[in-house]
C-alpha cells in the first residue's frame, strides 16, 4: 500500500558530465538533481519512504521525452541518492505527451533530502 504525501520538488538538469554523484550517473546523458520540499521540519526523519515524482517538461526544467532513448515506455530512467546508490522505483503513469508519475522510495527522508534523477543513454548515438 502506498502512502501519499504531497511534496514540492525543486530541480535543477544538467548534462550528468556535471558534478553529480557516483558512477550510475556516468552512463547516463542528463540528470536532474531533486530537493524533497513541503515536509514539516518539525516531523522526525521518514524511513523507506516513497515520493511521488511528476515528470513533465514543465515540473523538472530542462527535462525532455525527446532526450530519452526510451521515450515511449522510460525504460532508461534512473534515480539515485547523493552518494551514488541507486533508488528503487516505479513508473506508475507514463505520458510522453504529458507528464508521467514515478514513485521513488528513498531511505530516509526528510525536510531538504536530495536525490537524482538520470535518464538518456551517454553512449547512444
Amino acid at each position: 500500500m502506498k502512502r501519499l504525501l504531497l511534496l514540492a520538488l525543486a530541480s535543477l538538469a544538467a548534462p550528468c558530465v556535471l558534478a553529480l554523484p557516483g558512477p550510475t550517473a556516468a552512463s547516463y546523458a542528463w540528470g536532474a538533481q531533486l530537493t524533497v520540499a513541503g515536509y514539516d521540519a518539525s516531523k522526525s526523519t521518514l524511513t523507506n519512504f516513497p515520493v511521488l515524482v511528476r515528470l513533465s517538461p514543465s515540473t523538472v526544467p530542462g527535462f525532455q521525452y525527446s532526450q530519452m532513448v526510451s521515450s515511449s515506455t522510460g525504460a532508461d530512467l534512473c534515480f539515485i541518492d547523493m552518494s551514488g546508490n541507486g533508488l528503487p522505483f516505479e513508473i506508475d503513469t507514463w505520458d510522453p505527451q504529458g507528464t508521467s508519475l514515478v514513485w521513488v522510495k528513498l531511505p530516509s527522508m526528510a525536510q531538504g533530502t536530495q536525490f537524482v534523477m538520470c535518464w538518456g543513454s551517454a553512449t547512444s548515438g
